[in-house]
């Protein structure tokens, strides 16, 4: 479990910079994700990439965090607490936080595959229109 809290600390860190190195390190080239409104995969680091622009597309100053983990082998589904700013024209900017859980399979400490639905959750409280 050591290996994999700083696994997991250094990807909280690439949710909350988007770093490219981080991506390349922590993703494998070849790792599948899904998300809900998508009909096909999208791959490897600038798959997961993807992903988060189009999330940053929605929020603003976003920050995640660990809330829970459940290890089953090679995969781990994971609560996180996302808490970001949504920009309005009419008032004030509006401070909210959501929970999401995805899982992912890891293998030679990477991630191989990943389900992701961040997106999904913010369509479900009215903060995305996808």
């Amino acid at each position: 479990m050591k290996g994999d809290a700083l696994f997991f600390k250094q990807f909280v860190q690439f949710l909350n910079t988007a770093d490219e190195n981080l991506a390349q390190q922590l993703i494998s080239p070849n790792a599948q994700f899904y998300v809900s409104h998508r009909t096909e995969a999208l791959t490897g680091p600038r798959g997961y990439l993807k992903i988060i622009e189009e999330i940053q597309n929605h929020c603003h100053h976003i920050h995640w965090e660990i809330a829970d983990i459940t290890i089953g082998k090679d995969k781990y589904c994971i609560k996180f607490s996302v808490v970001f700013i949504i920009k309005n024209v009419s008032i004030n900017d509006i401070s909210k936080q959501i929970y999401v859980i995805n899982t992912y399979h890891l293998a030679n400490n990477q991630i191989i595959e990943g389900y992701d639905n961040t997106l999904e959750n913010l369509h479900q409280k009215g903060i995305s229109s996808n």
